[in-house]
C-alpha cells in the first residue's frame, strides 16, 4: 500500500471523526430543558404510551432507555431520585430553591422560584421536618423525540409547619402536623448517558 492511499484513508477517518463530533454537539445544543410535566405528557403519542407502565426489569420503557445507555440501573436511579427529594425539600425549607437550579428544567425552576418569591412577599413559608421516604417507585418510562422520561412516585411522610415571620415561629394556619405525601415527579434527559432534570411535579 503506497503512501498516497494511506494518506487518503487517514483523511477519510479524520473527516468522519469531525462529522461525528459535530453531530454530537448539535444534539446537545438542541436540548433546552424547558418543558414541564404537562408539556412532556402532551408530546407523547398514544402508541408511545402503550405498555409504559413498569412491571419489572423487562418493562418496555426501561429497555429502550438501556439501549441508549447500557449503564442505566433502575436501583441506582431510585437512589438518585431519593437523594434529590431530600435535597429539594432542604432547599425549599431554606427558601433557596436556586440551589437546585442545575438539576431541573427552566420551566420547572421558574414555577418554583415564583412560588418561593410569593411566599417571601407574604412573609410566610412551610418548614418541612422529619422527612421519611416510605417507597420510591418508577411508574412510567418512555422515550420521545430523542429524550428519556421517567415518572417517579414518592410515598413519604413529614412534619409540615407553616411559619409566619416576625411572629416567633407561630403556625400561620395550623400547628405542625404529620403529612402523608404521595406525588409523581417527572425526570427527563437527552437519551443516552446524560444528566437527569426534574421536569415536573404532578399535583396531588
Amino acid at each position: 500500500m503506497n503512501s498516497s492511499v494511506i494518506v487518503g484513508i487517514l483523511l477519510v477517518v479524520l473527516v468522519l471523526s469531525l462529522l461525528f463530533r459535530w453531530r454530537q454537539k448539535s444534539k446537545e445544543k438542541s436540548f433546552q430543558p424547558n418543558h414541564g410535566f404537562a408539556a412532556a405528557e402532551a408530546s407523547v403519542s398514544a402508541d408511545t404510551k402503550q405498555g409504559i407502565a413498569i412491571s419489572g426489569a423487562n418493562a418496555n420503557g426501561l429497555e429502550k432507555i438501556r439501549r441508549e445507555d447500557p449503564s442505566f440501573d433502575e436501583n441506582l436511579f431510585k437512589e438518585h431520585a431519593s437523594a434529590f427529594f431530600f435535597q429539594f425539600q432542604a432547599a425549599q425549607t431554606k427558601r433557596n430553591i436556586s440551589e437546585m437550579r442545575r438539576q431541573m428544567t427552566e420551566e420547572m425552576f421558574a414555577a418554583l422560584k415564583a412560588k418561593e418569591d410569593k411566599q417571601e412577599a407574604e412573609g410566610k413559608f412551610h418548614k418541612i421536618e422529619n422527612i421519611s421516604i416510605q417507597s420510591v417507585e418508577l411508574t412510567h418510562a418512555w422515550q420521545d423525540n430523542g429524550h428519556d422520561f421517567i415518572k417517579v412516585k414518592y410515598l413519604t411522610d413529614f412534619m409540615d409547619r407553616c411559619i409566619e415571620e416576625n411572629s416567633e415561629e407561630q403556625g400561620c394556619d395550623a400547628p405542625g402536623q404529620k403529612i402523608d405525601y404521595s406525588q409523581e415527579w417527572l425526570f427527563s434527559r437527552i437519551s443516552g448517558k446524560n444528566p437527569w432534570y426534574l421536569s415536573g411535579i404532578e399535583p396531588a
